[in-house]
């Protein structure tokens, strides 16, 4: 098989690649919730405060509607929209934890699943070297979203394709924290790398050459 064909690709580019740092390591369930959480805090909580707002001014707007109304006034359609209002506020606003606790019943089952990361300057390649469930990856979708990417086999075996994200694509964002590197595809999916399975100084390099290619959209934690 072409290993071309075992890549997905997120992004694209034709810049100069020069390999600056790679790793091995197997699947944390802890670190993996400590970079959903971060995602959270970054990204996340700024959807559920633009969609409270909105509720809230909906809901603002049939309380009027209900207090100011005049006698001959049908109020039972404010009622029920106000109504609908406050259930999908609750929902919002629960939703971000319920998304975290279903991750966290579910992400124990990759523990022991073995990756590659190859850092390069134009780009980040993920492989999954070995993980008893081939449909799963050390990063969950932060939308929720099932997403099958077939199944392709060498040898007689599955073999996962490698994920390929282009770091000079304007939908990527890079968190550089303590314990790991948080590297966000917007509206696609999340990665979360451990910096200790790489070697000494690599980290360093990492964020002096990706820091200098991709500007604001590297951020230090």
């Amino acid at each position: 098989m072409d290993f071309d064909d075992r890549e997905i690709n997120i992004g694209d580019s034709e810049n100069f690649s020069e390999l600056i740092a790679a790793c091995e390591y197997e699947s944390d369930s802890d670190i993996i919730i400590r970079g959903f959480r971060l995602w959270q805090k970054k990204y996340a909580y700024k959807n559920v405060v633009i969609q409270m707002v909105i509720v809230i001014i909906a809901l603002a707007i049939q309380i009027v509607n209900i207090c100011f109304s005049g006698e001959n006034y049908d109020a039972s359609m404010s009622y029920f929209l106000a109504v609908v209002c406050v259930i999908i506020g609750v929902y919002i606003m629960i939703r971000p934890h319920r998304t975290l606790k279903k991750l966290e019943r579910s992400i124990k089952e990759l523990n022991g699943s073995v990756y590659r990361t190859e850092i390069y300057t134009d780009k980040i390649k993920i492989e999954t070297l070995y993980s008893e469930y081939n449909d799963d990856n050390n990063s969950p979708n932060p939308d929720d979203v099932d997403d099958e990417i077939g199944d392709n086999t060498e040898d007689g075996e599955d073999v996962i394709p490698a994920t390929v994200i282009h770091t000079d694509n304007s939908t990527v964002d890079i968190v550089d924290a303590k314990e790991f590197y948080l590297v966000y595809v917007k509206k696609v999916n999340m990665f979360v790398i451990p910096k200790s399975a790489f070697k000494q100084g690599e980290t360093d390099i990492v964020k002096e050459r990706l820091s200098a290619i991709m500007g604001a959209r590297y951020r230090l934690e």
